[in-house]
């Protein structure tokens, strides 16, 4: 049995560099931020974008009975639009689309712990000077720097402190893209 809080760091970075390294064609390594150098990483990604581009940020949440949280994703419309390769026709439906495909990994690598989850709606918004702000210490905050531009990673969870979870490899998930009628 491994600390809950342990494995969701884990699994949830693992998630992270899977989608982003699938989109970017690259190696990802997301840096983890503490809440002050979010905030500084995000004023100065607003700073950039405000007077040319708007940015955009999506949310969503996963809900089970032994963990709740909720993932953001924020970046500008230049790398929203860069890392869709041309594949969608707005840059908040392609964050809110990386958001729940974000969010479906994530979920995926915690069914291995026997960990179920239920996915939400993501809920998309374009403008100027967004940001992040949820007042709570119980947060990862990850920035993913790639060629095509910034991302900022929002995962904000609950659970009991002392929850530990054991990993079960006979548990299989779905594989990405499949279908399977029951």
């Amino acid at each position: 049995m491994r600390s809950a809080s342990q494995i969701i760091d884990e699994e949830f970075t693992n998630a992270v560099v899977e989608l982003f390294e699938f989109y970017s064609d690259s190696a990802v390594k997301p840096q983890f931020l503490d809440r002050v150098a979010s905030a500084e990483l995000l004023r100065k990604e607003a700073d950039n974008y405000a007077r040319s581009n708007e940015m955009v940020t999506s949310s969503i949440g996963l809900c089970g009975d032994q963990v709740r949280c909720s993932i953001g994703l924020l970046s500008n419309v230049d790398t929203i639009n860069a890392l869709c390769q041309g594949l969608a026709d707005s840059p908040t439906d392609w964050v809110g689309e990386l958001t729940n495909q974000l969010a479906g990994r994530f979920k995926n690598n915690l069914a291995a712990f026997h960990v179920d989850c239920q996915m939400g709606l993501p809920v998309s918004v374009q403008g100027l000077q967004l940001g992040f702000t949820t007042g709570c210490s119980e947060q990862t905050i990850l920035a993913v720097q790639m060629s095509l531009g910034t991302v900022i990673v929002l995962l904000h969870v609950n659970i009991t402190d002392d929850s530990s979870w054991e990993h079960h490899p006979d548990l299989v998930c779905a594989d990405e893209g499949s279908l399977h009628l029951f």
